[in-house]
């Protein structure tokens, strides 16, 4: 429920912020990137039975989401498949 607003609110502020720009890029696509991938990093958190809070869950995803992200980012790099640009 809160990870939407969540990369809105990540959006909109890298838009209005005067961050330099690499930094507002990725931002931008990593708010992308949580609201694509939340659903299934949430999902197996709540099968795995590892928290029964929904913040910490919340918190979790949010952190397995930047992790996986910058995981992404160097696969970008190092790989330069043209397919993973349309990704994000």
């Amino acid at each position: 429920f809160l990870t939407m607003p969540t990369a809105l609110v990540i959006f909109i502020w890298s838009i209005s912020s005067s961050l330099k720009f690499r930094f507002a890029l990725f931002f931008r696509n990593f708010s992308t990137f949580l609201y694509v991938i939340h659903k299934a990093i949430i999902s197996f958190i709540i099968r795995m039975n590892i928290f029964e809070q929904e913040i910490l869950i919340f918190f979790l995803a949010i952190s397995v989401s930047l992790i996986l992200y910058y995981i992404f980012l160097q696969y970008k790099k190092k790989f330069n498949w043209q397919w993973l640009n349309y990704l994000m």
